[in-house]
């Protein structure tokens, strides 16, 4: 499976960092959903790297009044071409 989303994607250590950025309406809106799924990506921005795990979640836009989607990496590994 390859993801498109490669440009909405940042490294966070956990959770916890992302409470302390951004504000939330409420708890229920914090993380709408989590899914972890197992992944490699084999390229980007020419640097090797190997997820082993991506999740997403669900941010409230006041402006535009909806939810967005943003994916955040929970574990990697920098890995250099052999």
């Amino acid at each position: 499976m390859y993801i498109n989303y490669i440009k909405k994607l940042f490294i966070i250590k956990n959770i916890n960092n992302i409470k302390k950025k951004y504000k939330y309406i409420n708890k229920n809106s914090l993380i709408k959903k989590i899914a972890f799924i197992n992944i490699n990506i084999k390229k980007y921005n020419n640097k090797f790297y190997q997820f082993q795990r991506i999740g997403y979640f669900y941010l409230y836009n006041k402006k535009k009044k909806k939810f967005n989607s943003i994916f955040f990496l929970k574990n990697y590994n920098n890995f250099k071409k052999k």
